[in-house]
């Protein structure tokens, strides 16, 4: 399965419900330190594509 490659810009731009639906889909598995801030999921999200799932490793960069 492919998914988007999400910039640090792209994302700060997303609201809370989206980087969380995003988190889920490209399959992160990274602990998010404060679930309330929108800057814990888009470090969770823009991770080394090690802390993923297999399947979505591509879509893991910043």
């Amino acid at each position: 399965m492919t998914h988007l490659i999400y910039s640090q810009q792209q994302l700060r731009a997303k609201s809370l419900a989206q980087l969380k639906r995003i988190y889920s889909e490209i399959g992160c598995t990274v602990e998010v330190s404060d679930k309330r801030c929108k800057d814990a999921w888009i470090s969770a999200i823009a991770s080394p594509p090690s802390k993923h799932s297999p399947e979505s490793r591509p879509s893991c960069h910043r």
